[in-house]
């Protein structure tokens, strides 16, 4: 490259600085080849949907509606994460602490709200674009619920308390807000109800179930006011909000619900998988109707929960994978159709089948309605009617005793604390010695005729078949002692 020299002594025109920078740029660029426009433009990637900003004021009913309930299941896609950083601006400020905490919640809400041991049959993902993460940013009501949620999660110790300020600032400004509206022209409006039923969720994290019920309440009059709960059907996720709720209180209180299922959307996964197990479930039907001993009702919910499980189970081959939101739809119906059954506070004595067979599908289900973040649900009614179900169930009966084994794995896998291992594993070792139940092996015999989850259920179940193994054993050698020789 040649040289050029600039004379110092006179001004640097304009002419003399293009000329330095064009000099300056020969040198960077020598050797180099320049690609072509073309080409250019055909490396570019074409704009995606993924292009668009992930949080806008658009209203998104978490990524599902009526349209797509007839297409329940699809193919999957490799999960995406929302990336929570501090670029996100909040309607309210927010300390250290609590930015840390709704940062942390907002991750945990966008990655899953159920276990990821589902047998690899359901896509667990929240769509980032869902409506409960958009309030987040924009119904400020909303917001301040969820930053008391998010810290009450994550500090159990310091929301237990009860004093804790910022739970307490954030969660009475939600408090105020919400009354504002309610007093206001916005009083019957999506954004309204939202907040109501953060402050549920609320009271519900912190098990203030008399609060979260009052909510409730609250929400169904509101309902009223907008012309019943069938003008909702347009805004299927605040639905399930609703309804989730109220199932929770029923199965806390033992009480009634206080919507209907037949005011939940149409169940498109569930009529899916009557067809997918048709011939599944006519020979669970035809194998077990004289042992059931079941009304048509309670038939026809169990016949769908077994079919829920050989799903979610894998027993049958299928590529695709169901949504979480419509699966999770299912779940809520059919809490609400064992519900209209019998609710909790009017079961029978365990002297039935029917009635033990009611609690533990009751009890299969709450599997499956985790809180947040992964944390167990208090279902008092639910565990102590079970609890004493399967301490008072009579055994004599071989099909009796095949209702109790399953009833009391299920009920120590979700309900049951280690509080309960005292009793509970000695009555496993009394039902197991009843059966004849040698091995692990014998224990999957017996289940394959209940709903069961292997990769959910089987840990705590190994767990505690293994302590009542000695139980079974030492039950054994007591009764051959016993037995006159000769």
């Amino acid at each position: 490259m040649n040289f050029q020299f600039i004379d110092n002594n006179t001004g640097i025109d304009r002419g003399a600085r293009k000329l330095i920078r064009s000099h300056a740029s020969k040198g960077h660029k020598v050797g180099k080849k320049r690609s072509s426009h073309l080409a250019q433009l055909r490396r570019r990637p074409t704009k995606t949907a993924l292009a668009k900003p992930l949080l806008t004021d658009v209203d998104c009913d978490l990524g599902f509606n009526e349209s797509d309930s007839s297409s329940p299941i699809h193919d999957f896609i490799p999960p995406l994460r929302l990336p929570v950083g501090d670029f996100m601006t909040f309607p309210g400020e927010l300390s250290a602490r609590s930015r840390c905490h709704v940062k942390n919640f907002l991750c945990q809400i966008t990655h899953s709200i159920m276990s990821d041991d589902l047998g690899g049959r359901i896509d667990t993902r929240i769509p980032v674009r869902s409506m409960w993460v958009q309030n987040t940013f924009t119904n400020e009501a909303y917001f301040h619920s969820n930053v008391a949620v998010s810290i009450a999660i994550f500090e159990p110790e310091a929301a237990r308390s009860g004093a804790d300020p910022e739970i307490l600032r954030h969660f009475s400004r939600s408090l105020h807000l919400v009354n504002e509206r309610l007093s206001g022209q916005h009083a019957l409006e999506n954004s309204t109800l939202i907040a109501i039923i953060a402050l549920s969720q609320f009271e519900r994290v912190q098990e203030n179930y008399e609060e979260a019920l009052v909510h409730v309440q609250g929400l169904n009059r509101l309902a009223l006011l907008r012309g019943g709960i069938a003008g909702f059907r347009d805004h299927p996720a605040l639905m399930q909000k609703l309804f989730r709720a109220d199932l929770e209180i029923a199965l806390y209180f033992g009480t009634a619900t206080t919507f209907r299922a037949e005011d939940l959307p149409s169940q498109s996964v569930t009529l899916w998988l009557r067809n997918l197990y048709k011939k599944d479930r006519q020979s669970y039907y035809k194998s077990q109707k004289m042992a059931l001993g079941l009304d048509a009702s309670l038939q026809a919910v169990f016949l769908d929960i077994m079919s829920l499980a050989a799903f979610v189970s894998g027993r049958t081959p299928c590529p695709t994978k169901l949504q979480i939101y419509p699966f999770h739809d299912m779940i809520i119906f059919l809490g609400f159709r064992l519900l209209e059954i019998r609710p909790l506070d009017q079961v029978e004595l365990a002297t039935t089948y029917g009635s033990l067979m009611h609690l533990a599908l009751v009890g299969f289900l709450t599997t499956f309605l985790r809180g947040l973040a992964g944390r167990a649900s208090n279902f008092k009614a639910v565990t102590s009617s079970l609890r004493k179900a399967v301490m008072e169930a009579p055994i004599e009966e071989y099909h009796f005793q095949k209702l109790v084994l399953w009833s009391a794995l299920i009920g120590g896998h979700v309900l049951f604390s280690q509080d309960d291992e005292y009793w509970l594993v000695p009555r496993l070792a009394e039902v197991s010695y009843a059966l004849n139940l040698d091995g692990w092996g014998g224990v999957e015999e017996v289940l394959i005729d209940f709903p069961w989850i292997p990769s959910i259920h089987n840990k705590t179940a190994k767990r505690l078949w293994n302590m009542s193994k000695e139980g079974c054993l030492l039950e054994r050698e007591r009764v051959v002692e016993i037995i006159p020789w000769g």
